[in-house]
């Protein structure tokens, strides 16, 4: 149970250093790539938090008060953030600017996702393609021990 809390305090405290630094870096940035790794990593902060937050725990009191209570805390911290990151943003590249990097975001980590659903189906048919060879290989083996088995009992009889 403790360690939920501390990847769920880890995610907050990521989301609230990034955010720190991409304020105190945005008025100098010039273009949008100078405060790339940093949104990144405000983003990953905010993916930890959400996923903690909906993650199915087995130990621990997920019922009481307190785990709710800082649960949903740390959510609305963590969304109060975005907000004010997306209006920094906008403000200083101009409207939708947010909205189109969440977007494109978005569409890489789909792809992602298929190309890795592509991979697993591959090996998923590379190995049963491989079973099935290896099962016939067996056939093929047993056909010829029982080839030989008779040829060599039809030459003892002699």
């Amino acid at each position: 149970m403790l360690e939920i809390f501390s990847a769920t305090i880890a995610g907050i405290k990521i989301v609230q250093e990034t955010f720190d630094r991409i304020s105190s870096t945005l008025d100098k940035a010039q273009h949008i790539g100078e405060v790339a790794h940093h949104i990144d990593e405000f983003l990953n902060g905010y993916d930890q938090v959400q996923k903690e937050r909906f993650k199915k725990n087995s130990g621990g009191n997920v019922f009481s008060l307190k785990n709710v209570a800082q649960e949903v805390i740390d959510a609305k911290l963590a969304e109060e953030k975005r907000y004010e990151m997306s209006v920094l943003i906008n403000q200083r590249f101009g409207h939708g600017t947010w909205q189109k990097i969440l977007e494109i975001r978005q569409q890489r980590i789909k792809a992602d996702k298929e190309r890795r659903k592509k991979e697993r189906i591959l090996r998923i048919k590379r190995r049963n393609e491989m079973m099935k060879t290896i099962e016939q290989s067996c056939y093929i083996l047993a056909t010829c021990f029982v080839i030989l088995l008779i040829i060599y009992f039809g030459f003892m009889k002699k």
